[in-house]
């Protein structure tokens, strides 16, 4: 974008307290807005939240050459559902995360701290499983890790 972005907010009454000053909780609101509305403008909002849960149709080849040369661990960082399976032959590892540092996961991986997490949504094993599911129902009736799969240590 050539210009400089700007997203203006109308702060609504509710927002404030009695000083007129918005409440604190309401900051990361307002950026999460943002950051949204910038990536709308930029033209790659989809690519972020709508759309595959999918990967791109050449990584589970490139994954395969590097583990065809070494063990091959993979960590997926999840905001939402994504498609595991074409993942699931070619690593000897496979962990998903939600925001954890990559330190964190380190640890957990190497066995300095017990490693421990459950899943809190369900993982599909395809997009047409996805399609046929209805939108307003949560879970899928056969995924391919259920909710609460994990492990605890």
């Amino acid at each position: 974008m050539s210009r400089a972005f700007r997203y203006y907010l109308r702060v609504r009454y509710i927002e404030c307290d009695a000083q007129k000053v918005v409440f604190n909780s309401r900051y990361s609101e307002y950026v999460d807005v943002s950051i949204n509305e910038f990536l709308r403008a930029a033209g790659v909002l989809h690519d972020f939240a709508e759309g595959h849960l999918d990967f791109q149709p050449g990584l589970p080849v490139r994954l395969a050459r590097v583990g065809e040369q070494c063990p091959l661990v993979i960590d997926v960082a999840l905001d939402r559902p994504a498609i595991l399976t074409p993942l699931l032959s070619l690593a000897s590892a496979l962990t998903v995360s939600f925001g954890s540092s990559g330190a964190a996961w380190l640890d957990a991986v190497t066995g300095r701290v017990p490693p421990r997490g459950r899943l809190p949504l369900d993982l599909p094993r395809s997009m047409a499983q996805v399609r046929e599911h209805p939108e307003d129902v949560p879970g899928f009736g056969d995924p391919l890790f259920p909710r609460g799969w994990g492990l605890q240590f």
